[in-house]
């Protein structure tokens, strides 16, 4: 009795999807606010009254390269290039809607300043990829990145 090409093929191939489906399932558990985060920052957008919105760098923006994402102390830690400590805000909510980890927060800024703003993490469950929203007065941000376990 000779093997059956296409019997193994077809083995094979369920063997693939089955490993695929166990390790997106295990990766998927890592962005669910259970495990410590470390998010990178890679595009930022900057807009203004009048739809006047640019593309800037961390530098331009004054936001950091990394965050990291305590979820069980409900704090997130900014971290600047060359690992130079950032501020610290708390995580004042957050909740699990379809598909994405969203945290919010606000910010009073720094004092004699009007920089105060609001902001909102979104994570997606499978992949970590993240968008992050931040608005103040006359002024948004909208900074793209990915979240890896810390």
């Amino acid at each position: 009795m000779g093997i059956n090409r296409s019997q193994v093929l077809k083995y094979l191939l369920v063997m693939i999807i089955g490993f695929l489906m166990v390790s997106i399932s295990a990766n998927a558990g890592e962005f669910d606010g259970s495990k410590t985060l470390i998010c990178a920052t890679i595009d930022i957008v900057e807009c203004q009254p009048g739809g006047n919105c640019a593309p800037r760098t961390n530098e331009e923006a004054n936001i950091p390269y990394f965050i990291t994402v305590d979820f069980k102390k409900k704090k997130m830690h900014a971290t600047h290039a060359g690992g130079a400590a950032g501020r610290s805000t708390e995580i004042e909510r957050m909740e699990t809607v379809e598909n994405l980890v969203l945290i919010q927060g606000a910010e009073s800024g720094i004092e004699a300043e009007v920089d105060g703003l609001g902001w909102t993490l979104a994570i997606v469950q499978e992949t970590g990829n993240m968008t992050l929203t931040a608005s103040g007065e006359k002024v948004g941000f909208v900074i793209f990145g990915a979240c890896t376990p810390k």
